[in-house]
């Protein structure tokens, strides 16, 4: 192999690697501050054929334990982390805010 080639294959090789390497960051979600509100989720799950009142309790430093508290569902935010439950959760990091979603299928 000349010297041309094999920098040529080194730098593909190389151009390769790098492209792998950002794949992950663009694969991340992006946030979506529409799904931070009570409504959203009342016309998302209304949309799904249920009957639900949402309410959003925000927290300070500190709560790691989001309840599901008598709810049909919920929506969270702790660090950079969403999670959605039907159970109690416990988290890593603080949560910031819950979204509880009260009722269920339409009768």
């Amino acid at each position: 192999m000349s010297r041309l080639t094999t920098s040529l294959a080194i730098g593909a090789m190389a151009g390769l690697a790098l492209t792998g390497l950002a794949a992950p960051a663009a694969a991340k979600s992006a946030v979506q501050p529409e799904t931070h509100k009570a409504a959203y989720w009342e016309a998302y799950w209304a949309g799904e054929g249920l009957d639900v009142t949402c309410e959003k309790m925000e927290y300070g430093d500190g709560m790691k334990l989001a309840e599901l508290d008598g709810a049909y569902w919920m929506y969270l935010k702790a660090g950079q982390a969403y999670e959605e439950s039907r159970v109690d959760v416990t988290m890593d990091k603080d949560v910031s805010f819950v979204i509880r979603c009260y009722g269920g299928p339409r009768s």
